[in-house]
């Protein structure tokens, strides 16, 4: 599982992960997933941002959530940023689940990294500074996330970071998906 990072860390020269708006992250995520086949932004937002994409129903859903089985506040997205282009992104929000209705718990996702620069460790970046973000916020003991069933290259990814699949199930806009967790305890204590 390893060290989370401090969210304001250096990943390379020039490059850092940094807190931004939901208004320009939703402004980017737009933008570059448009340029996606369908079956990578239904893998990315599960629908949730809607059809056809559009930046005022992004900024609506990262706003607020909520669902039968969950309510969220707003999202606090991070980027990883090179100068003034992002390069990776994902967000997390905190709120009320039935999957842990004695805690407040922290959900994130919208991980996406644009195709020119995966696989050199941007989401891993900005996965570990949002988790870092978010279990050091009061009362968090635990980070949910949703993987899309069929997307194993994310299944991988996230158990390398430590989170574990849980026997919870859902189908979101008829996409089958899986809860993952990690949570304090497990060796991913944020650091001081």
């Amino acid at each position: 599982s390893g060290c989370w990072l401090p969210w304001n860390f250096l990943t390379a020269a020039g490059t850092e992960v940094r807190q931004v708006s939901i208004e320009e992250a939703a402004e980017w995520l737009v933008t570059v997933l448009k340029e996606e086949p369908e079956d990578i932004r239904d893998n990315v937002d599960g629908k949730q941002m809607g059809r056809p994409l559009a930046v005022d129903s992004a900024v609506r859903w990262m706003t607020s959530f909520e669902s039968s089985r969950s309510k969220y506040g707003p999202a606090t997205p991070f980027v990883v940023a090179s100068e003034d282009r992002f390069l990776s992104h994902c967000c997390v929000r905190f709120g009320e689940t039935q999957l842990y209705p004695d805690e407040v718990v922290s959900a994130w996702g919208v991980v996406y990294t644009i195709p020119q620069e995966r696989q050199k460790g941007w989401a891993k970046a900005c996965v570990r500074a949002a988790t870092d973000f978010a279990l050091k916020q009061p009362g968090i003991k635990r980070v949910v996330l949703l993987v899309a069933d069929r997307n194993l290259e994310a299944r991988k990814f996230y158990e390398s970071l430590g989170f574990t699949p849980s026997s919870h199930t859902l189908l979101n806009n008829d996409i089958p998906m899986t809860f993952w967790t990690a949570q304090l305890g497990i060796g991913n204590e944020p650091e001081s």
